[in-house]
């Protein structure tokens, strides 16, 4: 598994000549790996607990709860189509 630092490198080698990274596409590209790796679907749940404006305006109660269950069921149902 690579650590931060291997990540930052390789996220700033995919640097476009105006300086620009495109993060999703090297994330996108990880989780393609994993998924390849695994061979099975992956699915990401993800809060933004860094936004501290966000926090503060839900007490700091960010969780997965069972009022996520709908969403991740409607992810992993059989008979969704991408």
């Amino acid at each position: 598994m690579p650590s931060w630092v291997d990540v930052d490198k390789a996220i700033k080698a995919r640097a476009k000549p105006d300086g620009s990274v495109d993060i999703d596409a090297y994330r996108r590209e990880q989780y393609a790996n994993l998924e390849a790796h695994t061979k099975r679907p992956l699915i990401v749940y993800a809060t933004d607990f860094l936004n501290r404006p966000k926090l503060q305006a839900c007490n700091e109660d960010i969780q997965i709860d069972l009022s996520d269950r709908e969403g991740v069921l409607e992810v992993t149902r059989q008979d969704v189509t991408l």
